[in-house]
Order: structure tokens, then sequence, then C-alpha cells
């Protein structure tokens, strides 16, 4: 359904909504960055530079197309070399953060440059099959003592934390309790951030790129050709 026919089904005003979507980095002239090869299965990042694309959305905010613009998955370095030509900056760093992954020196950043970490992935959601922060028993553990919900009690952490979060459901009692957070005892509220192991349950393996600066090229590499067999596999299992 069109963004147009959903508000008008639920007679909610539009300007009352935040609308928030993502692009792929693209030219000045809006071609496209992401090209399909001959196996639809592997796609390739072009060359583009990060501030063309940028410029490009700072023109739809100068021409009242769009309110805000941010970034996701940008480290400290993306960040810097982004902020030398942006003329407006971030609203935002989309980022997979829970007691897993703190990522303290990137929030310590983005809080300097006042620009607002949106934590994705706050229960560790995964589709590897990886244990999630959200069954781990030390927070269980912490969410009975409290009284309060496994899941809220990571929301509510990630709140005080000083970020934004953005857990994904779709039922609607779920939903609404997502909003119910609280403020988490110092004690409990350090014992979360102890569980810290820098894992990420969201990395885009199948772009070929070492987005984190993490693994560098040649693994990166490696990692989407192991990712396209394996969606080949299961596309003729």
């Amino acid at each position: 359904m069109s963004k147009k026919r959903s508000t008008g089904h639920s007679r909610i005003y539009r300007r009352i909504i935040w609308t928030c979507t993502w692009y792929v980095r693209c030219t000045l002239d809006g071609s496209l960055l992401i090209e399909e090869t001959q196996d639809s299965l592997a796609r390739i990042i072009l060359d583009i530079l990060i501030g063309d694309t940028w410029a490009a959305l700072e023109k739809l905010v100068k021409a009242g197309k769009i309110r805000s613009i941010g970034v996701s998955n940008f480290t400290i370095e993306k960040m810097q070399e982004l902020l030398v030509t942006a003329e407006i900056p971030p609203a935002v760093n989309q980022i997979e953060a829970h007691p897993y992954l703190l990522q303290p020196k990137v929030l310590q950043y983005l809080k300097e440059n006042n620009i607002l970490p949106v934590a994705y992935s706050p229960l560790g959601n995964n589709i590897f099959g990886a244990p999630r922060v959200v069954d781990n028993p030390v927070v269980i553990e912490i969410s009975k003592t409290l009284g309060k919900d496994p899941a809220g009690l990571l929301i509510s952490w990630a709140v005080q934390r000083g970020s934004a979060v953005i857990p994904k459901s779709v039922t609607p009692a779920r939903i609404e309790s997502n909003f119910q957070d609280f403020i988490i005892p110092e004690a409990e509220f350090e014992a979360l951030k102890k569980l810290d192991r820098h894992q990420r349950y969201s990395y885009p393996f199948r772009w070929g790129v070492d987005v984190f600066g993490e693994l560098g090229a040649e693994d990166a590499e490696r990692r989407a050709e192991e990712h396209v067999v394996k969606l080949r596999e299961s596309e003729n299992s």
C-alpha cells in the first residue's frame, strides 16, 4: 500500500508521521550505484564518493522534499570523511547496538557531534540461528528481579544509553509494550554492559565490502562468494 493510501485509511495526518526510508549511494544525476552481475545473486557496489550522495540528499532537504537525513552503519572514520564536506550534518547514525555489541567509541563520537545513535537489532534477533541477547541468562535473571519483560529490559537499556531504538514487531500487543521503557538501576545497567563481546548479528557479507573495517578486503570478498554459494545451494535444494 502506498504511503498516501495508508495514511488515508488510518485517518492520521501525514505531517505527524515519521516516514523513514533508505537509499543506496547514488550519483548526483540520480543514477543507481548497484548493478546486478550476470549471476543475479551477486551484486557490485560501484565506487561512488559518499559526499556525492550526501550532496544529493542535502538538495532534497533544501527543496523541502525531506526533513531529515542520516546514515547507517557508519564507522567513526566514515563519519569523519562525510563531515568534511557535509553542509547538513547527519541527524542520526543507525547502528547495531545491544549488550553484546556496545560500540562505546562510536556512541561517544556521535554524542560529541550531536548525532543521534539509533540502535537496530536491540534484542539480538538474527537470521543465523545464533543465541540471542534477549535469551541470555543474565538478561532473564535481571528481568525477573525487576519484574519486567526481557525485551522491554533491553529496549530500556538502549534508551538509557542515549540511543533511539527500533525493535521490530508485527504484533500489536508487542508493539505497544515496546514503548513501555523504564529506568534500570545502576547495578543492573552495568551488569548488562559486562555482556559485551563485540558480536555482530547483522553483517552484510553479500556486498563483498569491509563495511566496518574489521575483516580486510580479501576476507570480505571471500565471504561474499561463500554467501552466493549458499544462496545457490538453498535455491537448488
